[in-house]
């Protein structure tokens, strides 16, 4: 196993960083997942790959947003994915006459039930 780190140092060390990273999101308060940060933000600016470097500046850019997650834990996933859908809706739309038709199908996406097949 050793072996297979040192031959791929630029892959293990990625790997532990996200790892890390992830950790974030466990931290019991905005204080301790702010040296979370901090620490992964020199980690990152003192490895030797480059894609790592603009992965700390954009950390450091939104790190005032992504802490406040831990004194409002709010996701905007949910309307991300209302926004998505309404997108796919559009474009599958194109052509309809009946804007009526499309609104009432728009505001119908909230109840629309997915059934998993297989």
């Amino acid at each position: 196993m050793d072996e297979a780190l040192r031959l791929n140092k630029p892959l293990a060390t990625a790997y532990y960083l996200k790892d890390d990273l992830r950790q974030l999101w466990s931290q019991p308060n905005q204080a301790t997942a702010e040296k979370v940060i901090n620490d992964w933000i020199a980690r990152g600016e003192t490895s030797e790959m480059r894609p790592l470097w603009g992965m700390t500046r954009t950390l450091a850019t939104y790190r005032f947003g992504i802490l406040a997650y831990h004194e409002h834990p709010i996701s905007s996933g949910p309307i991300e994915g209302t926004n998505n859908m309404i997108k796919t809706l559009k474009r599958q739309a194109y052509g309809y006459r009946d804007t009526e038709f499309v609104k009432l199908r728009i505001m119908g996406i909230h109840e629309a039930k997915y059934a998993l097949s297989g």
